[in-house]
């Protein structure tokens, strides 16, 4: 594996080492903390807390024994490398690849042959620079930052909760405490169509929930926009944003205008943003096809791309994994003259999605 992976065009490649790569990486979380544990050893590092990995092994046969079992983590990770190979063409085989470098300097390849070697090395490194999550996140520039997620249909089901005033005025409690202790942002699901509210309606509709009566996807909306309403202007009193997220990235446009249009007017609109999720499991084929589809219906420049980190230790793995992705689309469009060659521009939309727009938004 070479440093030009998932590069497939000059221009890509100079957007990503000049623009992309020292990008630092800003992950959102709901809580910050992050264990201060000292590793012993690679199984422990890089493979016990990784469902990913630990998935790519069920997916294969592997017994359980060697993945959550009593086996002994030399046992554990030998069964890895026994399994990774097979994974030809799947991200999880690039990112574990990534990960070996940038935490531990380790360029073999993760084999059943190597796995003595690889052992031995990143066992070594690991304990003489005592490696820890906080190691992982000072070496790949990785900052975890507090959002607020909150779980609407969660609270809906909170026993405590017995009207629409209740669950405003529980939302509005969270708020206050997540603005406490440092939060400045706050991620929902997008409005993909607009129904006006109104908070006798939606009062009845969480009473029907309540009392276990199915309703309608347009009762949904309509209790989803009263509560966003509220949930607005209490982000916008405390000048936060609010960060727009959507699962699938599809093709089709990301948010309903007439919502924004609603909402502010309303006075309930914060800072907004748009966020894509990008699943750790999708492939590159299947991220740039749909990105690509993304672009031609969206405002590509205005969204911020973040892939699903799970740990410290595989954030830049998979942050770079995405970051070549998107370079080699945007380098791609330049060489087919879909886009202008010019380098400002470019140096501004690179490092705009990848982490300028985050980073304002997180402020």
């Amino acid at each position: 594996m070479n440093e030009n992976y998932l590069l497939h065009n000059e221009t890509a490649k100079r957007l990503y080492f000049e623009y992309a790569r020292d990008l630092p990486t800003i992950a959102l979380c709901s809580d910050v903390e992050v264990d201060d544990k000292i590793y012993n050893n690679v199984t422990e590092a890089f493979l016990t807390n990784d469902c990913y990995k630990l998935d790519s092994m069920r997916a294969y046969g592997i017994d359980e024994k060697y993945i959550t079992g009593d086996a002994s983590d030399y046992e554990k990770f030998k069964a890895f490398c026994s399994v990774l190979p097979r994974f030809v063409g799947n991200p999880i085989y690039l990112i574990s690849h990534i990960e070996l470098i940038k935490n531990y300097e380790c360029t073999l390849a993760i084999c059943e042959d190597n796995c003595d070697e690889i052992w031995e090395f990143c066992n070594s490194k690991i304990i003489a620079d005592s490696f820890s999550d906080q190691i992982a996140m000072k070496r790949s520039d990785v900052s975890f930052v507090r959002a607020f997620y909150p779980s609407l249909w969660s609270e809906i089901n909170n026993e405590s909760i017995k009207s629409l005033s209740d669950l405003e005025s529980r939302l509005t409690d969270m708020i206050s405490s997540q603005h406490s202790n440092g939060c400045k942002a706050a991620v929902c699901w997008v409005i993909d169509k607009f129904i006006k509210p109104n908070p006798y309606q939606a009062n009845q509709i969480l009473l029907k929930l309540k009392g276990g009566t199915s309703i309608t996807p347009d009762e949904i909306r309509l209790l989803d926009m009263q509560i966003y309403r509220t949930l607005g202007s209490e982000l916008k009193k405390r000048n936060w944003s609010l960060i727009w997220c959507k699962e699938d990235y599809g093709a089709e446009p990301y948010i309903d205008d007439e919502a924004l249009d609603y909402l502010n007017r309303s006075n309930a609109l914060p800072k907004s943003f748009n966020l894509v999720y990008i699943d750790a499991e999708d492939d590159e084929g299947e991220i740039s096809r749909r990105l690509e589809g993304f672009a031609r219906k969206n405002i590509f420049g205005k969204f911020i791309f973040l892939p699903d980190i799970i740990l410290p230790a595989s954030a830049f793995a998979r942050v770079d994994y995405t970051r070549r992705i998107i370079c080699n689309i945007i380098g791609k469009w330049v060489e087919d003259g879909e886009y202008a060659s010019d380098e400002k521009t470019l140096q501004r939309l690179i490092q705009d999605i990848l982490y300028n727009n985050l980073k304002e938004a997180i402020n």
